[in-house]
């Protein structure tokens, strides 16, 4: 709250011995920034990338196709992925073993488990299909979303049918979505000169192309 500060000046004297008064007010603000105050660092996100990097009071250990090794901790993983929360709830090999053969290569491993840890993602611009390939294996719903934006940069006439492929096979919603309507507004006459126009399989993914260049608006 301001503090006001009034100053009276005197500015005339009427003839019947009035005076007359003009006040100027100052508001002061309060400064509740003073130096004794202290706002802390947000440092979870740091603090559980360190967990993973140094594997402290790990539990289970999880390897790459090259037989990588990280030691990583099950509630964590538990609490982030119900494919990798029913690996620990049945009678599995992996409960058992408390060890976990990912199908994963070992830089994308690095990048779900990094994710997993602390919601970053450092190299989503680099390998954003390997990664929404994973996070659509481990149920990583909100990273399967993030990769999706990388993904429709890249979208080009020469491309644009494998990326929808892609997204129909990952169940990647948006990325469809948006690529069938960068299909609809661009030269059809282009796209089917296109490797990936001669190479389609899916008879229903032909169909739906169809459908959206004639139709108004995509939907899903």
């Amino acid at each position: 709250m301001g503090t006001v500060l009034k100053r009276p000046l005197l500015t005339s004297m009427s003839d019947q011995g009035w005076f007359t008064f003009e006040f100027k007010y100052q508001i002061l603000e309060k400064n509740n920034n003073s130096d004794n105050s202290y706002t802390p660092k947000v440092r979870l996100a740091n603090d559980m990338e360190n967990l993973l990097n140094n594997g402290f009071y790990s539990d289970v250990t999880m390897k790459s196709t090259e037989g990588t090794e990280f030691k990583v901790h099950k509630n964590i993983l538990a609490s982030r992925s119900a494919v990798l929360k029913a690996n620990f709830e049945h009678n599995t090999i992996e409960c058992h073993t408390n060890t976990i053969e990912s199908p994963l290569e070992e830089d994308v491993l690095r990048e779900v488990l990094l994710y997993i840890y602390s919601d970053k993602v450092p190299k989503i611009n680099e390998i954003p299909d390997k990664l929404l390939a994973a996070a659509e294996y481990y149920q990583l719903e909100e990273l399967k979303m993030l990769c999706e934006r990388p993904l429709l940069k890249r979208l080009t006439v020469q491309n644009a049918i494998e990326i929808l492929e892609f997204a129909d096979l990952h169940s990647a919603d948006t990325l469809k979505q948006e690529t069938l309507e960068f299909i609809k507004h661009n030269p059809m006459n282009e796209i089917v000169k296109t490797k990936g126009w001669t190479n389609i399989k899916s008879v229903q993914l032909v169909k739906r192309i169809c459908e959206c260049i004639t139709c108004d608006s995509v939907e899903k």
